[in-house]
């Protein structure tokens, strides 16, 4: 219920809706179901904390997006009170649209923040259907992301945006090799381009396919527990160790000797 969120009922608005969507992908807080590679180092209840953190400094990475909603696109399907109460708390000054979607004024024009589950199938696929139901729903650019790369923030976000002025697909590398964002606009066929795994075969299918792509900024994803270790060393590691104390208590986000 959008009550516990104590909103003043004047803050209800008309609905805008842009033709830009940024769907960020996440999955339900509960130890021993993210992170699980990280988990292999720190345990389940670090690993868990740690996610958190990653989300809650993304989130402040993401202000500042112009002429964009966001959508949260959510796992497992039945999260959906879940991550309302937990994301949305962490979303300064939004306003109240309905029960399913809310502003976020961060910026010149208001972002539409709703929530949608994810399908249950596997991730490209998953991917797939979102950038389908983006497109069905109206909006002509759609740019996906996931919770494991903080550092990708609202300016590569619109960069990602802007190179599909001259392209079809804009795809943000990781140094493993997979994606971090993936950016598109309303195209044929071009959704089962996507290959998150793989950002050269991405490349390689949109070609394929006949569509132009371009590359965005090498970005490091957090996946094993030295990819935690190393992003604390970051310009974001004063906010990630902030977050983390928040939520373990601790004043080192590392686990105890």
């Amino acid at each position: 219920m959008i009550a516990a969120f104590d909103f003043p009922l004047d803050c209800v608005y008309k609905e805008i809706m842009h033709s830009r969507v940024l769907i960020v992908f996440l999955q339900e807080p509960i130890a021993g179901q993210v992170k699980l590679q990280l988990a292999k180092s720190c345990g389940d209840e670090e690993a868990n904390t740690i996610y958190q953190s990653l989300v809650a400094v993304q989130l402040r990475q993401l202000k500042g997006l112009e002429n964009c909603d966001i959508r949260f696109c959510y796992a497992p399907a039945d999260a959906h009170d879940s991550i309302k109460f937990w994301i949305l708390p962490q979303l300064e000054n939004l306003q109240v649209i309905d029960d399913h979607s809310w502003h976020w004024p961060q910026s010149s024009s208001q972002l539409k923040i709703s929530f949608h589950p994810q399908a249950e199938l596997d991730f490209d696929h998953v991917v797939n259907h979102a950038l389908t139901d983006a497109f069905t729903d109206g909006y002509d650019e759609v740019a996906v992301m996931t919770s494991d790369c903080p550092m990708c923030g609202s300016r590569w976000v619109q960069l990602a945006f802007s190179m599909l002025q001259k392209h079809e697909l804009s795809i943000g590398p990781t140094p493993a090799g997979g994606c971090h964002l993936v950016a598109t606009k309303k195209a044929p066929n071009i959704s089962p381009a996507i290959t998150w795994d793989s950002c050269e075969q991405t490349a390689d299918a949109a070609r394929l396919a006949g569509y132009k792509h371009a590359l965005l900024p090498e970005l490091a994803e957090v996946s094993e527990f030295s990819d935690w270790e190393i992003i604390l060393e970051s310009p974001l590691g004063a906010a990630l160790i902030k977050a983390h104390k928040n939520l373990s208590g601790r004043d080192h986000p590392l686990p105890l000797p």
